[in-house]
C-alpha cells in the first residue's frame, strides 16, 4: 500500500525550519532521486541558484471628475480648471506643495499651490463671508441673504459662496440688487436661484436698453403717457 514518507522527518530536520519542503513519495516507488536531490539542498543551500525577483513600481492614477463650476475638490479646497472640462475625469498629482493637473493625454491643464487652509473651517468661512459680502456693497439684503445661504446650505455652503463671488465680479452691482431682493421676497436661498435671477434681469435690461435706442433713433413721440408705462415694464 502506498504510503506517505516525510522526508524531511527521516533526515533529521523538522518543518520548523522548511516548512514548505514536505515530500510526499510512494515506498513501491523508492524515488531515490528525489532523496539524493533533496539531501543535498538540505546539506549544500548555498549551491542552488537564487530564485531572482524585480521589483515593479506602479504609480498610483489619482483622478477628479471637474465639477459644473470648473473646479475640483482636493484636500478640502476647489482649485480651477479651464472651461471646456465640465464632467471629465482629469489627473492630479502633488509635487512639492504644487497641484498638477492634467488630463490623460499629460497635458498640462493647470498648476496651483496647494492650500494648507481648509475652506470648511468656521474661521475662514466667515472671513469668506465678509469678503462676498463687501463686493456686494454691505447692504442689508446682501447680509442676510449670504446668512440664510449659510445656514440653508450649510452642506454646500463652499460651492455656493464660490458662486456668489463670481456673480458679484460679473454683473453690475444693481443688477444684482435687484436679484437677491427678489429672492429674498420669494423664499429663495440658494446662490443658484440668484443666478437665475441675474441672468434673467440682465437679460431684461440689455433689452430694454436696445428698445430704448430703437425708440430714440427712430424719433417717435409716445402718446398717453405710453413712454412712461414701458419704462416701468422694463425696468
Amino acid at each position: 500500500m502506498p504510503c506517505e514518507i516525510h522526508l524531511l522527518k527521516n533526515l533529521g530536520c523538522t518543518s520548523k525550519f522548511y516548512p514548505n519542503l514536505v515530500v510526499k513519495c510512494s515506498t513501491r516507488q523508492k524515488n531515490l532521486e528525489t532523496l539524493i536531490n533533496l539531501k543535498i539542498f538540505l546539506e549544500k543551500p548555498d549551491s542552488l541558484l537564487p530564485i531572482l525577483t524585480t521589483s515593479v513600481t506602479i504609480d498610483t492614477i489619482v483622478t477628479r471628475r471637474v465639477r459644473k463650476d470648473d473646479t475640483i475638490l482636493y484636500k478640502g479646497n476647489f482649485y480651477t480648471v479651464p472651461s471646456g472640462y465640465t464632467s471629465h475625469k482629469v489627473k492630479i498629482k502633488e509635487r512639492e506643495g504644487v497641484l498638477l493637473i492634467s488630463d490623460f493625454t499629460d497635458h498640462m491643464l493647470a498648476q496651483h499651490p496647494v492650500s494648507q487652509i481648509l475652506l470648511n473651517d468656521v474661521t475662514k468661512i466667515a472671513d469668506w463671508q465678509e469678503s462676498i459680502l463687501h463686493l456686494l456693497h454691505n447692504t442689508e439684503d446682501a447680509k442676510r441673504f449670504l446668512a440664510l445661504i449659510r445656514t440653508k446650505k450649510s452642506l454646500f455652503v463652499r460651492e455656493q459662496f464660490s458662486l456668489m463671488e463670481r456673480l458679484a465680479t460679473q454683473y453690475e452691482s444693481s443688477i444684482l440688487v435687484k436679484a437677491i431682493r427678489y429672492c429674498l421676497e420669494n423664499g429663495l436661498n440658494s446662490a443658484v436661484d440668484c443666478r437665475n435671477s441675474v441672468k434673467d434681469l440682465s437679460s431684461r435690461h440689455q433689452t430694454a436698453s436696445h428698445t430704448k435706442i430703437s425708440v430714440n433713433s427712430s424719433k417717435v413721440t409716445p402718446r398717453n403717457g405710453s413712454e412712461t408705462f414701458l419704462q416701468q415694464q422694463l425696468f
